[in-house]
């Protein structure tokens, strides 16, 4: 179950003969990554070369890539994106027993809770004293019990009904020289790049 709440959040899907087999959900703030993933996207699905774009990409990326051909998704959030992903795990019981599992990946977590009957819902410790601390949960964990936040750089994989979570996306230290005014002006540059693209010039305070 895969539920989007972002307005921004672009939907691209990879049809061939008719028939839909993959569809990607992408967060952005850049409209050419946006439009150069699409076209890959249409053309031959996640592909290489859609990674590498993705890899090499240093503004913030989230996406939610789905499969329906094998039955997979997967998701990932880059090291410096904004836009966050909550997992969950659903069991379904019969009788007592397990007879399937399932997925639900959003967005925005108050949506995760709607899939969640409140005799179900329980407070996670973790995410409580992470809030008392620092007024913010940063971890995976959330208010919620059993619902997870995607890390950033993290690649989440449901495969086989099975979730694996695992970095594929650190900070490389020693990229640029931070040392004196050089390090003043990449840092401004970085920040002035970043402002331009955001979508909403009125989302963040901006001074020349």
């Amino acid at each position: 179950m895969i539920d989007i709440a972002n307005q921004y959040a672009v939907k691209i899907d990879y049809q061939k003969d008719g028939k839909l087999l993959e569809t990607m959900i992408l967060f952005s703030p850049d409209i050419k990554i946006i439009k150069n993933i699409r076209i890959k996207y249409e053309n031959t699905g996640f592909s290489k070369e859609i990674e590498n774009i993705i890899e090499n990409d240093q503004t913030e990326i989230s996406y939610i890539q789905i499969n329906y051909l094998k039955h997979e998704i997967f998701a990932f959030r880059s090291i410096t994106s904004h836009y966050e992903l909550f997992y969950y795990e659903q069991k379904i019981l019969e009788k007592g027993y397990e007879v399937e599992r399932d997925i639900i990946i959003t967005d925005h977590i108050i949506n995760m809770l709607s899939y969640l009957p409140v005799s179900k819902r329980s407070l996670c410790i973790e995410g409580i004293c992470d809030v008392f601390l620092y007024q913010h949960s940063y971890g995976k964990e959330t208010y919620i019990k059993n619902i997870y936040r995607l890390g950033h750089g993290e690649l989440l994989s449901y495969q086989e009904n099975k979730i694996s979570v695992q970095i594929v996306q650190t900070l490389e230290l020693g990229k640029y020289d931070l040392k004196k005014e050089q390090g003043a002006d990449v840092l401004e540059n970085s920040l002035r790049e970043a402002c331009q693209k955001m979508q909403k010039k009125e989302s963040i305070n901006q001074e020349e």
